[in-house]
């Protein structure tokens, strides 16, 4: 069945937060991330890369700027190991780190009564906010949204073109790789961890390998692992699958020369047309 990606709900999937507090918390986090985070205004919300010195991705958050802190949403179940990576450089800064113990609820659907009481999560579209807290916002039953499962929360992923720590990449992936540069990286921000690496492949123009959404022709089946082909040589893998606008979808890593938006590729059940999500 096709899952409609608006008006649904998670309270069970891969998202935990850090609070930042201190007066030096902008400059902190925004020495420690691909996020321009000193430009951020109160209210502003934008999506980031924790990398190594190495330059290869760790974590895959959002920095929302609150009045008095910056509220990480980190897309992993526990927050705690990047917080004990920041905090080896906390030195004389005024900062203060803070998991919140409760899973927060992520919802999904562009609705305006949800924008006084969540934070927009700038990932899709979809439309995307977190509601801070364990317990289900009453207005989402008023407005008619529902409960979302493991096959939803991949096609909403899908459609957005959202990657996921161990599914779409690893601690050797470098954050070109996932086509999300205009959202998560600022190539015109000072210094900070990893940047040397970041800068020198925007300065070489391309990466080997990147993320694309695939999308099934003729009514082809896509299941996550399956190979991708193009002629007689394998170019990439299916690592998420869901079943978005009446068919099958999903995310793959590709390599370069054949990731091309509108190149046809193959796999074990059918042929697949590329879909470019770099921006």
């Amino acid at each position: 069945m096709t899952i409609d990606t608006n008006k649904l709900y998670f309270t069970d999937w891969p998202g935990s937060v850090l609070e930042v507090t201190g007066s030096d918390r902008a400059t902190f986090l925004h020495n420690m991330c691909t996020a321009d985070v000193k430009q951020m205004a109160v209210g502003e919300s934008r999506e980031a890369f924790f990398t190594n010195v190495k330059g290869h991705v760790l974590y895959h958050a959002v920095l929302h700027n609150a009045e008095d802190r910056v509220v990480v949403v980190v897309f992993t179940n526990d927050a705690g190991p990047l917080a004990s990576q920041l905090d080896r450089y906390i030195i004389r800064e005024e900062v203060e780190l803070t998991q919140r113990k409760e899973q927060s609820v992520l919802v999904v659907g562009d609705d305006q009564q949800l924008a006084d009481n969540c934070i927009k999560l700038p990932l899709g579209p979809p439309t995307m906010w977190l509601a801070l807290g364990d317990e289900v916002p009453s207005a989402l039953d008023t407005a008619g949204f529902v409960a979302g499962d493991a096959a939803a929360f991949a096609a909403v992923r899908v459609a957005a073109g959202w990657p996921q720590g161990g599914v779409e990449f690893g601690e050797a992936t470098l954050p070109q790789e996932l086509s999300r540069d205009s959202r998560a990286i600022s190539f015109t921000k000072g210094c900070y961890l990893g940047q040397e690496t970041i800068a020198r492949l925007d300065a070489l123009g391309h990466v080997n390998k990147q993320i694309v959404r695939v999308r099934a022709l003729d009514g082809a089946q896509l299941a996550a692992g399956a190979q991708l082909t193009d002629g007689d040589k394998q170019v990439g893998t299916i690592t998420t699958v869901g079943q978005i606008d009446n068919g099958y979808a999903g995310l793959a890593m590709v390599r370069r020369g054949s990731n091309a938006a509108g190149t046809q590729l193959t796999t074990d059940t059918g042929k697949v047309v590329v879909e470019s999500l770099a921006e």
